[in-house]
């Protein structure tokens, strides 16, 4: 989350698709190794994730809302975690804004704004995810493997609402659905596959 269906620039998503791209996302970033070749290393580790999640969810939580030193301190779990956290807050936000169906016109320059704010805050995660070393990564992979954002099925009913109408400029439906993929800004190999341009503006090397 093959590469083609992640790059939304230049293509019309279709309605009920965004589910497709956040899974196909998913999965570009979690490698393809959990599926079918995990054995029981994996499956220890995601039994103890989910058990110390509550933990971890506390301490995240406090990092996640700090600056670059709280992220710097956090490992493949608590990376993961945050990623989760940040995502559904992002997400949240945007359905605010989109309560009641404004027009596009009306609101996109909030909704763009909304975007580069996150932008930022995985680019930030990114930075932390370059440092880590294999154990640190499958971490990382296991909790994004096992937690997504509560508000992804808000944000999927009203984005299908403007993707389905013919009216919605094609640049806003290609708006809101990269909020479906805005966490590969934390993952630069695969931003710099997906979107090498945003590499390039973010100085991503």
């Amino acid at each position: 989350m093959s590469r083609s269906p992640l790059r939304t620039r230049g293509t019309r998503p279709s309605v009920f698709s965004l589910s497709a791209i956040v899974l196909l996302c998913l999965l570009v970033m979690l490698g393809l190794v959990t599926i079918g070749c995990g054995g029981d290393d994996d499956a220890t580790a995601t039994t103890a994730a989910a058990a110390g999640s509550s933990d971890t969810k506390e301490t995240t939580t406090a990092a996640a809302s700090g600056g670059g030193d709280e992220i710097s301190k956090m490992g493949g779990t608590e990376l993961g975690t945050a990623m989760v956290m940040t995502w559904d807050e992002c997400l949240t936000k945007l359905t605010s804004l989109l309560q009641g169906m404004p027009d596009p016109a009306s609101v996109q320059p909030q909704v763009a704004a909304l975007k580069e704010e996150y932008i930022q805050k995985f680019v930030a995660y990114g930075r932390q995810h370059q440092t880590f070393d294999e154990e640190q990564l499958r971490l990382w992979r296991v909790e994004l493997g096992i937690n997504s954002p509560k508000s992804f099925a808000a944000y999927q009913e009203v984005a299908n609402k403007y993707i389905a109408d013919a009216a919605a400029p094609a640049d806003f439906k290609s708006l809101l659905s990269s909020f479906a993929i805005i966490t590969q800004y934390a993952d630069f190999e695969l931003l710099k596959q997906q979107a090498p341009e945003e590499a390039t503006r973010l100085g991503i090397e």
